[in-house]
């Protein structure tokens, strides 16, 4: 009680949704039956809008079963070591120094596979080589939440640093960068619409891709170079 608290779930479980989708919402209160969510991004899918409940409103309610089964479903599914994944928000003194920080976001926009499945610009080209593999038999409706949160992010990604840290051309060239993945994830969803119709239009999804990797990995790039 008093602190913020993050989840790790699988949003498809909390809202009955089809795949897996991996998420991250806040706590916002409780009840002797079930919790208050806020929840951080109001996708199509989700039953919420953004700014639809006021400040002080209670927040999504969902029923303790349904929090933990999707708390653990995120687990499994990234085949963590521990069943559920809690993040506590303590207060503490201001950070200025942001190296640390540059430094671990870089790395998960580069990505790898070191604690398990793919992850950052090596999971997207991982997709890419999957679906040039595949050609028209690829299904990516297991993906799609995952692109349209993609746009969402990056383009909040690159507003945010563009007014944070206005006029450092590193960053800058950064926010150009979400934007351009953010407009090859949003090339992704047009071509998915109606599927796959041939090798062309799959070879062009898997460039988009392609391209989409690249820019992520340069923008982890330059947060690196700011983490040094």
């Amino acid at each position: 009680q008093g602190y913020a608290v993050r989840l790790g779930l699988d949003v498809a479980v909390l809202y009955d949704l089809d795949d897996q989708l991996p998420h991250s919402d806040l706590l916002a209160g409780y009840d002797r039956t079930g919790f208050y969510i806020y929840e951080t991004v109001c996708l199509p899918e989700f039953p919420c809008e953004p700014r639809h409940l006021p400040p002080g409103e209670e927040g999504l309610w969902v029923s303790d079963q349904t929090l933990l089964d999707a708390v653990l479903g995120q687990a499994t599914m990234f085949s963590y070591p521990w069943r559920y994944s809690l993040t506590i928000f303590e207060e503490g003194p201001r950070e200025d120094d942001l190296r640390p920080i540059w430094t671990r976001n870089g790395n998960l926009l580069i990505g790898g596979a070191q604690y398990g499945p793919r992850q950052g610009a090596d999971a997207i080209e991982g997709l890419a080589a999957n679906i040039e593999k595949r050609g028209v038999k690829s299904d990516l409706t297991e993906v799609s939440q995952a692109l349209e949160a993609a746009v969402y992010n990056r383009r909040a990604n690159g507003a945010y640093l563009r007014e944070a840290f206005a006029g450092q051309g590193d960053i800058e060239r950064a926010a150009v960068l979400f934007d351009r993945a953010a407009d090859d994830y949003e090339a992704v969803l047009s071509g998915l619409d109606d599927g796959i119709a041939d090798r062309v239009e799959a070879d062009q999804i898997a460039a988009w891709l392609r391209d989409a990797a690249t820019v992520e990995r340069e923008a982890g790039q330059i947060f690196l170079a700011r983490g040094q």
